[in-house]
C-alpha cells in the first residue's frame, strides 16, 4: 500500500513539475529558471530515494 502510495505521489509531482510553465508576471517566483531547475534536480533526487526504498527489500537477500 505504500508503494502505490509513494508511487501515485511521484505520479503527481512530475504531472506539476514538468508539465508546460504558465505565463507569470515578471519577477514572479514562477518566473525565475532557477527555481524550475532547483524543483526538477529535487524531484530526481526523491526518485532516486524511492528507487532505493522499493528495490532494498529484494536485494537485500543477496547479502546474507
Amino acid at each position: 500500500m505504500r508503494r502505490g502510495a509513494a508511487l501515485i505521489a511521484l505520479i503527481a509531482a512530475w504531472r506539476s513539475i514538468f508539465r508546460p510553465a504558465p505565463a507569470c508576471k515578471p519577477g514572479a517566483v514562477c518566473a525565475v529558471p532557477r527555481v524550475r531547475t532547483a524543483y526538477k534536480a529535487s524531484f530526481w533526487g526523491v526518485v532516486a530515494l524511492v528507487a532505493i526504498a522499493l528495490v532494498f527489500p529484494y536485494v537485500l537477500p543477496l547479502f546474507y
